[in-house]
């Protein structure tokens, strides 16, 4: 398929300014996104308290230790057999979330210490509780990534076959670039489809059906659920509880789970949502995993069996073969995204896609400082060549001061999440400004062996928090020593990269005109 000239200029122009425009937002949910891939060991590397074993012999235990502090709260059990359970609420007065791990210890709870795990996830789609309008930018960043891969393949769709083995590394940058955005391009195209769909999908469609609900629905939220399913998830945790009724007696957690179990003989239970706990109106959705089922996990978090609190009766069951089409679709856009399939080699192969597709946003920032480099005294061009070393390669930096940060700062200081957050935002900062002022070639090996050593050090560093890892001293956690040897993995080749960077790079910054990028891969 050959396009005409005019149709081919609009094709380009629309693939090069859309990925110039939103690349280096992009890389920074690119690369906190393969991050958090591994959420779940992740969360358990983070706060010691979650590799301990659990002092429950019960469920109801858990709930009693909690309180319950709130009418309205999730209760999360231990992941298999180690950590403690966790509840989820806002307390009275307040609009955020409190994270609290239940404890046999005197007063029940302790709050959650390390959000390493959460902030990087949160990041991932742009939300943060002080910006939570970024996550809309989101979504359409990822629009912007769906309509760049379409375009840069309708771009190259005739001369595919013969490009895609080939990379000249010695025919200058310019040349360089454009053969790695294309060869790396095909091969995580699969990737960046699926990934920018679901992404998408994931962040405006509870959006678009909101704005839809009046003109559609007639404004009955209720309809909307009904017809829309787990499409409609923000209109479900936002439906008004209505009343709770009456002060009552509540059923026992285990014989409410056992009860739900009996309804549901495929759900093992996970988690609790309770609403209007401790009156008669209460309800609680006994959450877990559908066995035999794709997707059905606790955390896409499609599979449920509501349950009146009092009397135990089943009021709503939410399961793959019961479920509305929409609500199995959504399951499988959340599924794929979050990759809820093939185990840890799968994870590890997206990891490894995701880095890669970031090297196809920032290569195509490079060719087009390379395409205007006769305009080299430009402000934007030269600002760009700047931001995207310093975000490229400073985002690794930030990350890697997190994870030092948060082995080092004492685990019962309660400022320590948002001086984690500070220690990020204020790295990331610190790297993008030394970019304004040194050689941009050298800033990259410079930042990327500087983030490769902070991460070195880190395995060594979480011995002061929990001996569960590859240099502790006691009983070993899989999940714990697989987070030390990634973070070991990846120290390694962050350290490779800097030093075929170096190596390439000119020892003294040209004064004068824009200088040309080092190459990030070496053919």
């Amino acid at each position: 398929m050959k396009f005409s000239a005019h149709v081919f200029r609009r094709l380009w122009d629309l693939h090069a300014w859309m990925g110039m425009l939103t690349s280096l937002l992009l890389h920074i949910m690119i690369v906190c996104g393969a991050i958090t891939l591994f959420y779940g060991p992740l969360s358990t590397w983070g706060d010691p308290l979650g590799q301990r074993s659990a002092p429950f012999s019960s469920q109801q235990g858990m709930l009693e230790a909690f309180g319950p502090r709130s009418p309205d709260f999730y209760l999360y059990l231990p992941d298999d057999a180690h950590g403690l359970p966790k509840v989820l609420y806002v307390p009275s007065g307040s609009e955020d979330w409190e994270h609290e791990w239940l404890t046999d210890a005197p007063g029940g709870v302790l709050p959650e210490r390390e959000r390493l795990a959460g902030f990087l996830y949160d990041l991932h789609f742009l939300w943060h509780r002080l910006t939570p309008d970024l996550e809309l930018l989101a979504g359409f960043l990822a629009v912007a990534l769906l309509v760049a891969s379409v375009t840069g393949l309708a771009i190259h769709l005739k001369d595919l076959r013969r490009q895609f083995f080939q990379v000249r590394a010695n025919r200058g940058p310019r040349v360089l670039w454009s053969d790695l955005h294309k060869v790396i391009g095909v091969m995580t195209l699969p990737f960046q489809l699926v990934y920018a769909y679901t992404g998408a999908l994931m962040v405006l469609a509870p959006v678009l059906l909101s704005n839809v609900m009046e003109p559609v629905f007639g404004g009955d939220a209720q309809r909307a659920i009904a017809a829309a399913g787990q499409f409609a998830e923000e209109l479900l945790e936002e439906a008004p509880k209505g009343e709770p009724g009456r002060p009552a007696a509540m059923l026992p957690l285990d014989k409410l789970s056992a009860l739900a179990v009996a309804a549901e003989p495929r759900l093992r239970p996970d988690s609790f949502l309770f609403t209007h706990y401790g009156y008669d109106r209460g309800t609680v959705d006994v959450r877990g995993t559908i066995v035999g089922t794709a997707f059905a996990d606790r955390l896409t978090r499609h599979s449920w069996v509501r349950l009146g609190l009092t009397d135990g009766r089943v009021l709503d069951i939410e399961a793959p073969g019961t479920s509305s089409a929409s609500s199995s679709t959504w399951r499988w856009i959340q599924g794929f995204h979050l990759a809820r399939y093939g185990g840890t080699a799968v994870r590890a192969l997206l990891f490894a896609l995701a880095l890669l597709t970031s090297l196809v946003i920032l290569t195509g920032n490079w060719i087009w400082i390379e395409r205007r480099k006769a305009r080299a005294d430009e402000f934007g061009d030269w600002l760009l060549q700047r931001l995207t070393a310093g975000i490229g390669a400073g985002l690794f930096v930030a990350i890697a001061a997190l994870f030092v940060a948060s082995r080092v700062f004492p685990l019962d200081w309660a400022a320590r999440g948002d001086a984690e957050v500070l220690v990020f935002v204020t790295t990331l900062g610190g790297c993008v400004l030394l970019t304004l002022f040194i050689d941009p070639r050298r800033a990259w090996g410079q930042l990327l062996g500087s983030a490769g050593l902070l991460l070195s050090a880190t395995p060594v560093l979480a011995t002061r928090m929990s001996p569960a890892g590859l240099f502790g001293s006691g009983p070993r956690l899989n999940e714990v020593v697989a987070v030390d040897v990634g973070l070991l993995l990846l120290a390694l080749l962050l350290l490779a990269a800097a030093w075929g960077l170096l190596r390439r790079s000119p020892t003294v910054a040209p004064s004068t005109s824009l200088s040309e990028p080092a190459p990030l891969v070496r053919s």
